[in-house]
């Protein structure tokens, strides 16, 4: 048996565009929360030195809202509408390909960008932590002229 199926809130962005790296100029895709905060991370970590604009906060809706609220979605969308046309307003933010996939990519094939980020940002911790070891390993062994004279 099939466990039931939880409701979600998609956002509908419409992108008009004259840039010539889109393969049109008129289209719309629908993004979810996490999808956005997905977004937020690539350029965050791809666009290193660029001040990202924050996503509306992800907390729970005030009391007597909740999260499917007319009142609550909205101001989610006010707050998601702002945080794009900030990107797309910023010179190095909005020429980034990842933002060109998160506007553009169906559904599967944001899916797979996403995948594909999450496994190189696992192998980049992961390479991080192992040069960090091997630097300690390093440091213990090196012995300098005062470590000779303490051993004796």
């Amino acid at each position: 048996m099939l466990p039931p199926l939880r409701p979600l809130t998609q956002f509908k962005i419409h992108t008009v565009t004259d840039d010539p790296r889109f393969a049109s100029r008129d289209f719309f895709v629908r993004r979810r929360y996490r999808d956005f905060v997905w977004l937020r991370g690539q350029l965050v970590h791809n666009c290193p030195g660029a001040i990202v604009p924050p996503l509306p906060p992800a907390d729970k809706p005030y009391k007597g809202d909740d999260r499917f609220s007319v009142h609550f979605v909205q101001r989610r969308q006010a707050g998601l509408e702002l945080f794009l046309r900030r990107v797309a307003g910023h010179s190095m933010l909005a020429s980034a390909e990842d933002l060109r996939t998160f506007l553009e990519a169906k559904v599967w094939e944001l899916q797979t960008a996403k995948n594909a980020s999450a496994n190189s940002w696992t192998a980049s911790i992961l390479d991080a932590t192992d040069a960090s070891m091997k630097r300690a390993r390093a440091a213990l062994s090196t012995k300098t002229p005062d470590d000779d004279e303490l051993e004796r």
